[in-house]
């Protein structure tokens, strides 16, 4: 329960804020390629474009911080899927889902508000000088950065659902009939009190053989779950 409770978590910040910060990311990176010329720099600056330059530095930094916080958004998934895969699937197949739509959805964005952003500075950094080069390098190296982060969280999500499977498929079967496989298990036999079979199977195995068909001991009697909590 207290693993549910965290993923429900993870999901509600995760989803809330990644409109934004793409959004965000997306912005910054369309301002950063409208910037002017850096030959401008070697002319004289009025107050009017000193204080330009210092909102642009100022983007610059926030631009840094929203992929850093995105980043670890991304961990935070990542770290709830693999606790979805070491507790064995005790979460539910919903959760990984809405984490999974969740992180392809900002993963998405950010890959292509980088793509973008790299494609426009890769056009307009011809003659523009090395800095806005360097930026469209560091962009390109951010959508490799983010491919690689979703194959990892696709591989991440497969796991999740194949050990959800896995831990239904167990509960499943310790819960039905182990004869018919189909119904549940209903009835306790007397005097060993095995309880792996339902009231109907049992009743034409002891109708041929009177033995438990686990222990082998003599069938005394068959008593259904449910006539216990009846007086």
């Amino acid at each position: 329960m207290k693993l549910h409770v965290a993923a429900q978590a993870d999901i509600a910040d995760f989803a809330v804020s990644q409109e934004q910060e793409a959004q965000a990311f997306g912005d910054s990176h369309r301002e950063l390629q409208c910037s002017g010329d850096p030959k401008a720099s070697n002319d004289a600056e009025d107050p009017e474009t000193v204080a330009a330059k210092a909102k642009k530095g100022t983007k610059g930094r926030n631009r840094r911080i929203t992929e850093e916080l995105v980043l670890k958004r991304m961990a935070t998934v990542e770290a709830a899927l693999q606790r979805i895969i070491s507790d064995g699937g005790s979460s539910n197949v919903d959760v990984v889902m809405r984490l999974c739509a969740a992180t392809r959805a900002l993963a998405d964005r950010m890959e292509d508000a980088a793509e973008a952003a790299a494609s426009e500075g890769g056009l307009k950094g011809q003659g523009k000088g090395l800095g806005l080069r360097n930026e469209t390098l560091r962009l390109k190296r951010k959508v490799a950065r983010l491919k690689e982060t979703k194959r990892a969280l696709k591989k991440q999500v497969r796991e999740a659902q194949e050990a959800i499977e896995k831990r239904e498929q167990e509960l499943h079967e310790r819960t039905v009939c182990m004869i018919c496989h189909d119904l549940p298990r209903d009835t306790f036999v007397l005097p060993c009190l095995h309880f792996f079979y339902c009231f109907s199977c049992l009743s034409k195995h002891s109708s041929t053989n009177n033995s438990c068909p686990s222990c082998r001991r003599t069938i005394l009697g068959l008593c259904k779950a449910s006539s216990l909590s009846n007086p």
